[in-house]
């Protein structure tokens, strides 16, 4: 792969994880605040389940903390704690699809408050 486009994809990568992390805490900030256009960022759709904008917020930290955040130098975090981190916030993100699955295919209701 060119050296260029590797770069390319590094960036964008970035921002994108970035976003996912900012739509995440507007959706948050929207169910606090209980301001619909922040819910549900696109007319038409549904909103966003907190606890996806959870998700969205907590795999763009995943991202940020096991691929290192352009500003940041590696001696900021030791790296054992950066991947164990990154680990335990990727398991969470599996374990809240996973219960998110269980829900829809065996009917089970879990309580809102």
């Amino acid at each position: 792969m060119p050296e260029n486009l590797e770069k390319s994809f590094i960036s964008w990568s970035f921002y994108l994880a970035v976003l996912a992390g900012l739509i995440g805490t507007f959706v948050l900030v929207g169910w606090q605040f209980n301001a619909d256009f922040l819910k549900h960022p696109l007319s038409g759709f549904k909103e966003i389940n907190p606890a996806a904008a959870v998700v969205f917020i907590t795999s763009a930290f995943y991202y940020l903390l096991l691929t290192g955040a352009p500003g940041f130098s590696r001696r900021t975090f030791a790296l054992r704690f950066k991947i164990s981190s990154g680990i335990t916030l990727a398991i969470l993100v599996l374990l809240t699809g996973s219960l998110k699955l269980f829900s829809i295919f065996f009917g089970f209701q879990f309580p809102d408050r």
